[in-house]
């Protein structure tokens, strides 16, 4: 039951880094004006960051979804970066939008609901991570593995 739960904390978790990403592709100029406001970036980097950081999330999201093992880092970094992130706004008190799923609820608000959020998503990453089924065989889908697994323990 556990290796289950894990699949469908594991495959929502990688399903909203996937739209997150996809969101912001569809508009990089809103994203980099979110980017901006932060204050924390020169403006050089801004755009290569607001294009090449939604791609990583998608591909990272993708990862997930697929139980591919680098991808447990991937997003847990990810995570970790944009609760820092966060985290300097709600101290300082900007008064931003955190440009998690394009445009959202900007000011503290937004920002301690975006924090909360990504606090959850990091420890059911943790508990997706400790209940994963670390023996998946090589070409069946991870129901399938999951189901075997369970079948072999009874």
């Amino acid at each position: 039951m556990a290796r289950i739960i894990s699949l469908i904390m594991r495959t929502a978790i990688g399903a909203l880094f996937v739209a997150s990403g996809a969101l912001k592709l569809l508009d990089p100029a809103a994203f980099a004006w979110n980017i901006y406001q932060y204050g924390l970036v020169p403006r050089p980097l801004i755009d290569p960051i607001a294009v090449g950081l939604p791609i990583i999330e998608v591909a990272a999201g993708a990862g997930l979804v697929l139980n591919r093992r680098w991808s447990y880092a991937a997003v847990g970094g990810m995570l970790m970066v944009f609760m820092v992130m966060l985290g300097y706004a709600i101290i300082n008190g900007l008064n931003v939008d955190c440009g998690c799923f394009g445009s959202g609820e900007p000011g503290p608000e937004g920002l301690r609901n975006a924090f909360l959020r990504d606090a959850l998503m990091v420890l059911s990453l943790t508990a997706a991570w400790w209940f994963r089924d670390r023996r998946s065989v090589p070409g069946r889908t991870d129901l399938e593995n999951v189901i075997l697994s369970e079948e072999d323990a009874s």
